[in-house]
């Protein structure tokens, strides 16, 4: 599976709409537990340590629980005209704080925390 977003650069701005395409490299739409139904898409905006970005210098990457979260979403996802033999899906979804009482940065300058987003894929393969 690889999920590509829109742009070489994954520098969004806050409000930015965020397209992009999954694509199954080893398995088929018709392989998923549930087809198109059974695959789940999440977006989520944090911030961590600079860790989590940088590999192992400095602090390791914070406990999940312990993470300020901005944005957690659930991403939809639709047919991708372009891979129909594979299944591949697009998604969208826009760059947002959606948790209350947070808001995504503007613009950040630090040493030790960054600033993360990132989209998972989920999904049952079939056992016959």
């Amino acid at each position: 599976m690889e999920l590509v977003v829109d742009r070489a650069s994954k520098v969004y701005e806050p409000d930015q709409k965020v397209t992009g395409t999954l694509t199954f490299k080893d398995y088929r739409i018709q392989d998923v537990d549930g087809g198109a139904s059974g695959i789940t898409m999440k977006a989520e905006s944090y911030m961590d340590t600079v860790s989590a970005i940088r590999g192992k210098m400095g602090r390791p990457a914070l406990e999940e629980s312990k993470r300020i979260m901005f944005m957690t979403k659930k991403v939809d996802h639709s047919d991708d005209p372009k891979a129909p033999a594979k299944g591949g899906r697009l998604f969208e979804f826009v760059l947002e704080a959606n948790v209350p009482g947070e808001k995504l940065l503007d613009s950040y300058c630090g040493v030790e925390f960054s600033i993360l987003y990132k989209i998972y894929a989920s999904f049952m393969i079939k056992h016959n």
